[in-house]
C-alpha cells in the first residue's frame, strides 16, 4: 500500500511540472494574438458561466480574485473580452466575450477535439464505477489542495 502512495504522489508530481511546462506555451487558437493557457481557460470560464462575476469566476477557476482580475484584464487588452458593471451594484464586475474572444473559444474547442481525444478514449472505455473513483479521487484532491492553500494563509 505505502509503495502505491509514494507512486501516486510521484505521479501528481509529475502531471503538475507537466501543466506548468504547457502553461508556459501561448496559442493563437485562430486569432492574431497569443493566448496563454490561464486566459484561454478563463476566456472558456467566462463563455461557458456568462452570469458569474470575478467572485464566482475566482471560485469555479480556484483562482484568487486578484489573479482572475489580472487575467482578464489582459484578455480585454488583447481585444478577448469585455467588461461589464452590473446595474444594481457599480462594483460588481461581469465580462462578456467579443466575436475574437469567440474565434478563441472555438479555436481552443477545435485544439482539444484535435489534441486530446486520445487522451480521454482510454478513460472512456473503462467501465462506469472506474470513471466514478477516478471522478471521486480527483475532487477529493483539489478539496485537498483547496484546504491546505486556505491553512497557509
Amino acid at each position: 500500500m505505502i509503495n502505491n502512495i509514494a507512486k501516486i504522489d510521484a505521479l501528481i508530481g509529475n502531471i503538475t511540472n507537466h501543466l506548468i511546462s504547457v502553461s508556459r506555451i501561448s496559442n493563437k487558437y485562430g486569432t492574431d494574438v497569443e493566448i496563454f493557457s490561464a486566459e484561454i481557460h478563463l476566456l472558456e470560464a467566462i463563455h461557458d458561466n456568462p452570469d458569474y462575476n470575478v467572485s464566482k469566476l475566482s471560485q469555479f477557476t480556484g483562482s484568487a480574485k486578484s489573479v482572475v482580475s489580472k487575467t482578464a484584464s489582459k484578455l480585454e487588452k488583447k481585444g478577448l473580452i469585455r467588461k461589464l458593471k452590473a446595474v444594481s451594484n457599480n462594483k460588481e464586475v461581469y465580462y462578456i466575450l467579443t466575436s475574437k474572444g469567440r474565434l478563441a473559444y472555438e479555436g481552443h474547442n477545435a485544439f482539444h477535439a484535435e489534441h486530446c481525444h486520445d487522451d480521454w478514449t482510454h478513460i472512456s472505455q473503462l467501465p462506469e464505477k472506474d470513471q466514478q473513483l477516478i471522478i471521486n479521487f480527483l475532487e477529493n484532491y483539489i478539496d485537498y489542495l483547496v484546504q491546505t492553500k486556505d491553512e497557509q494563509k
